[in-house]
């Protein structure tokens, strides 16, 4: 990301430069020809550049409002879910373990 006095200052020197994007980038070692051109574009229309970042979003705030109370309410379902199956993993893994004791030690008793 460019800061705005950085982008003038490239717009600037690519018209004092005849338009050259190549010599521009090369010289001043940003931006590459594409935003470069952008950015002229930009100032040929407006005469300025835009101050802050340009962002569109794709989805209204109602949306996105809904998305993450939509969320909200499944979290709950989804967490208890995820500790079900977490706990039955670790059961099953205790269990195994308590087995494997058990045998190791009935075979060290009968050895005896």
């Amino acid at each position: 990301m460019y800061s705005y006095e950085d982008r003038i200052r490239a717009v600037k020197f690519y018209i004092n430069c005849g338009y050259n994007a190549a010599y521009t980038v090369s010289k001043l070692g940003y931006p590459d020809a594409s935003n470069l051109k952008h950015w002229y574009r930009e100032y040929s229309e407006s005469n300025d550049l835009h101050q802050g970042r340009k962002k569109v979003s794709k989805y209204s705030d109602k949306e996105k409002r809904d998305a993450v109370d939509y969320y909200l309410a499944k979290k709950s379902d989804y967490d208890s879910k995820w500790v079900n199956k977490n706990l039955k993993c670790q059961l099953q893994v205790f269990i195994l373990q308590q087995f494997l004791i058990f045998f190791a030690f009935f075979d060290f008793v009968s050895c005896h």
